[in-house]
């Protein structure tokens, strides 16, 4: 019975992952046995339906060879899988440091841990081998994800021994090196349309599917250039480098150190620069907006000190009155709100460098309010009293004539 559905799991499984998609497994489990079938859903065995399962594990468990229900794996379980970077071929020495740790932290010298201590051993794992992490949100994220696995998989209320604890981490290494190559497999049969597989089939230009050699210091470029938009680039000496360091952190430290970067290699680590680039992009135009801000100020400033004796006596300015004129001219669908696109009537020129620049603007201005993705009048106005409380009535005038001039020109 076991073996017929392992022979049929496999017949799916064609690059022999060891796993497959909890969705296909239900469909095959429901068609050899509707009981089994109907005793996995009561006992709520997969989960929310989203997630992969070792069928072999799971097989074992449901034809009572084996109690352990350490099989299925939720997305989320499977990305803190994937924060260890835990070598295969080195797990041995690092069992022996996590055997070391294990000891001192068993203070009674019982031999068994209970949950607050085997959540500090976890901890010790997600930093003696976990990836570098954005900030220790991210970081504790992951670990919550290791230790309430290890309570749900190894529920033991006695405590845990160290055997407990090395046989789950054993198999989640095992089980993150089949979920690579599920990746693999996914990616080479067109399945995957990520951001990641965009970029991975865009530099495997031999389409190998794989990268090494130039498509990597390919790779090494595309990143410089995305932390330093305004550098001519690395020269070739940088390059290598660079590219030397990538194939080092993504295939010898997270791979099977071929010497080349599978796509598994590198799904997860884009996804992580993309991150890093979207956050640099907000704050290099944040600090864009806040220079070009500055700069203009402190020519107006030079410029109305030079004709400060030339300048006649004038009325007072309105200036709440012409900044609330400007909002309305703006609010092109006359709701009471500026969107960003609204906003931008405000730029006299629609590059890519100037919209940046208004939409960081945008965001400081909601940042300072309602913090609601739009602009009120109340907002829009207090802002900019208060930004321009030091440019004199003329400073002002000019300004404020400059919007009026583009929000009419602009038209709703």
């Amino acid at each position: 019975m076991a073996q017929n559905i392992i022979s049929a799991f496999r017949f799916y499984d064609k690059h022999e992952t060891g796993l497959i998609d909890v969705a296909l497994l239900k469909s095959v489990v429901k068609t050899i046995d509707a009981q089994v079938y109907a005793d996995c859903e009561n006992l709520q065995v997969f989960g929310a339906g989203a997630g992969v399962i070792d069928y072999v594990t799971f097989t074992s468990w449901a034809t009572g060879q084996d109690d352990h229900n350490n099989f299925f794996y939720t997305p989320e379980e499977l990305e803190a899988a994937l924060d260890l970077e835990m070598e295969i071929d080195k797990a041995d020495e690092m069992f022996h440091q996590a055997k070391l740790k294990f000891i001192e932290i068993d203070k009674n010298q019982s031999g068994t841990l209970d949950w607050d201590e085997v959540k500090s051993l976890a901890e010790w794992m997600m930093d003696t081998f976990g990836r570098r992490f954005k900030d220790p949100q991210e970081k504790a994220w992951a670990i919550k994800q290791q230790v309430d696995r290890l309570k749900k998989v190894v529920p033991k209320d006695s405590g845990w021994s160290f055997e407990d604890f090395e046989a789950f981490y054993r198999k989640l290494v095992e089980d993150t090196q089949k979920f690579l190559a599920s990746r693999n497999e996914q990616y080479s049969q067109g399945k995957l349309h990520t951001d990641a597989a965009k970029k991975f089939k865009e530099l495997d230009t031999d389409g190998t599917n794989y990268l090494e050699g130039a498509e990597v210091e390919e790779f090494a470029r595309w990143i410089y250039s995305q932390f330093h938009p305004e550098s001519k680039g690395m020269t070739d000496e940088e390059t290598k480098k660079q590219a030397k360091k990538i194939v080092e952190r993504l295939d010898a430290k997270g791979g099977d150190n071929d010497g080349r970067i599978s796509f598994a290699e590198f799904d997860q680590y884009f996804e992580e620069k993309l991150q890093q680039v979207e956050d640099f992009r907000r704050q290099f135009a944040e600090k864009k907006a806040k220079k070009h801000k500055d700069d203009q100020l402190k020519k107006a400033n030079a410029k109305l000190e030079a004709d400060k004796k030339k300048a006649e006596p004038k009325a007072p300015l309105h200036r709440e009155q012409r900044l609330r004129e400007i909002f309305k001219l703006c609010d092109g669908d006359k709701n009471g709100y500026l969107t960003v696109k609204e906003y931008r009537k405000l730029m006299a020129k629609s590059s890519s460098q100037n919209i940046d620049i208004a939409v960081a603007v945008f965001t400081m201005i909601d940042e300072a309010g309602k913090k609601d993705g739009k602009l009120g009048p109340e907002e829009f106005v207090t802002y900019n009293l208060k930004g321009g409380a030091g440019m004199s009535d003329e400073l002002f005038k000019q300004q404020t004539d400059l919007w009026l001039e583009l929000a009419k020109a602009k038209g709703p």
